[in-house]
């Protein structure tokens, strides 16, 4: 819990500046993609884990082939959808 309440404060204090995504690094499934961002502290690392809040799609380890097959969809979706996003 202490561990969690510093890395509250260093989030709060470090993110005062304009935070984005220069550069999406892969698409993982239909609701996660990785990202590396400028404006966070190098304390997070290069590339962020993002996932998307209220969308829920199926994911590509531990299912059947079927919904694997689904979460490879939501994944080539998700990818040409963040392909054509501005660009900051």
């Amino acid at each position: 819990m202490k561990t969690m309440l510093i890395l509250l404060a260093i989030i709060s204090v470090s993110f005062s500046q304009d935070i984005g995504i220069s550069k999406i690094v892969r698409v993982y499934d239909g609701d996660t993609f990785y990202a590396n961002l400028y404006g966070v502290p190098s304390l997070f690392g290069d590339t962020i884990g993002i996932r998307l809040s209220g969308i829920d799609t199926p994911e590509m380890r531990g299912t059947p082939d079927c919904e694997k097959e689904m979460a490879r969809a939501s994944r080539d979706y998700l990818k040409k959808r963040l392909e054509g996003a501005c660009k900051v």
